[in-house]
């Protein structure tokens, strides 16, 4: 499989670094628009004709046009790139049945795994109303989208399960029927999300603490692999995860 790299910051170098560990896998393009040791500075014919798969961590300004990019040009592509998601559904209204994206906030199976929990969760406390519930999210000072895309991930699956819940938000004032999702943006950590269950007697807390950066370069690797064996459509980290439910972990 060869990939082209957009976005060669923090992670796009990361990726690369993991993918040296995939016997099948060559990087043979980096596109970004100010790294000085990028092989280009823009997406074209010329940046992607060696490319069987894309795998995008810009940023999030870029998100939309490069997602609409890769679906009108039928090139298949991972998008890790957070803070756009209110395009998505205008990207797959393009698509018109055309082209494989695979978008997702986080590519660690551990998070993938996590969410699991927080689904059964919440329909678990969905029935006790006497919990009040949040979400938190804490990453390094870097970091520019808050609240992540993770933690926006979390928050709809409790949504989704919790009918005294109606929606996400990030205000610091939210009404009874508003989950809040709150960002702290520290030091050098990796990523570390938490969904708090509480109530006047006791308190419920689940969290996923990231160690390394490079299990989410592993997650976009392995994913762009199951990609490019699918059919057209836009599909999510889940799908993959998913995929690997239905025949077992490996």
């Amino acid at each position: 499989m060869n990939v082209a790299i957009v976005g060669y910051g923090r992670m796009g170098r990361m990726v690369e670094s993991v993918a040296s560990n995939f016997p099948d896998v060559s990087v043979v393009s980096r596109i970004d628009p100010v790294a000085i040791d990028a092989d280009y500075k823009t997406l074209s014919p010329k940046s992607l004709e060696k490319a069987d798969v894309a795998i995008d961590f810009s940023s999030a300004d870029a998100g939309f046009d490069n997602a609409r990019y890769y679906s009108t040009n039928d090139i298949p592509a991972v998008i890790g790139t957070t803070g756009w998601y209110e395009s998505v559904e205008s990207v797959e209204e393009r698509l018109s049945g055309r082209g494989r994206l695979l978008i997702s906030g986080n590519f660690s199976i551990g998070i993938a795994l996590f969410l699991k929990l927080v689904e059964c969760s919440g329909r678990l406390f969905n029935k006790f109303p006497i919990y009040d519930v949040a979400v938190q999210e804490t990453h390094h000072r870097l970091k520019k989208d808050a609240p992540s895309g993770t933690a926006m991930m979390i928050a709809e699956k409790l949504v989704d399960e919790i009918d005294r819940k109606k929606e996400a938000t990030d205000s610091t004032s939210p009404s009874e029927d508003q989950l809040e999702v709150s960002s702290l943006r520290f030091g050098s950590v990796v990523g570390m999300h938490s969904v708090l269950f509480d109530s006047p007697f006791d308190s419920i807390t689940l969290t996923h603490d990231a160690k390394d950066r490079s299990a989410f370069a592993r997650g976009a690797l392995e994913s762009a692999i199951w990609l490019l064996k699918q059919e057209d459509g836009i599909y999510s980290f889940q799908n993959y995860m998913d995929s690997l439910f239905q025949e077992g972990l490996r």
